[in-house]
């Protein structure tokens, strides 16, 4: 007997679904499953992307990529995921912290958690402030680089291209062909 074939459900959600679809279950009033069935999404699914999915506030940078976020009463370290800072350009690492704390210090922002590092204890994703992921103009601004160690980013992995292209940033004088932007990381 031949199998039926019905409408194929989405495998892969983009951040910015999780994300509105996280925020619609967390009106007062409005419950999980009805926000589940609306959206034909399995409600763990919802459930976990709710965990996932913060809003806070900037109250410190720390360096290139780790920033301190308000939660309510409650704060917590943060690290910016699939972007490195050059140990060898100190400058650059310092205008990339600049440019954080310019952009995000007081700020209501959102986090999209994708994991923990440092025995599970910091939450490590990216941060959107006005809707943009700040990694992303990191990297087109060619101040640090896009390293897939815990995430590929197909967005993340563009705006290197076009940093590249523009020759911005530590591109302008970039690393031998051979080396590994990764390796002097920080």
């Amino acid at each position: 007997m031949a199998r039926i074939k019905g409408p194929r459900k989405v495998h892969r959600y983009s951040a910015e679904f999780k994300l509105k679809a996280a925020k619609l279950s967390q009106i007062e009033g409005v419950q999980v499953q009805d926000v589940a069935d609306a959206l034909d999404i399995h409600p763990f699914m919802l459930s976990r992307w709710r965990k996932e999915a913060r809003e806070g506030r900037v109250t410190e940078v720390r360096g290139a990529d780790s920033l301190v976020v308000v939660y309510g009463a409650s704060s917590q370290a943060f690290r910016l995921d699939g972007i490195r800072v050059s140990r060898d350009l100190p400058p650059l690492a310092q205008r990339a912290t600049a440019m954080l704390r310019e952009r995000l210090v007081g700020k209501h922002v959102q986090i999209r958690i994708r994991g923990y590092v440092e025995g599970g204890k910091v939450p490590i994703g990216s941060v959107l402030v006005a809707g943009a992921d700040v990694g992303v103009d990191m990297i087109a601004e060619g101040l640090v680089v896009y390293c897939p160690r815990h995430l590929v980013e197909v967005k993340l992995q563009e705006a290197q291209r076009l940093a590249k292209e523009a020759k911005r940033g530590l591109w302008s004088n970039p690393p031998s062909a051979g080396a590994d932007p990764c390796s002097g990381a920080v």
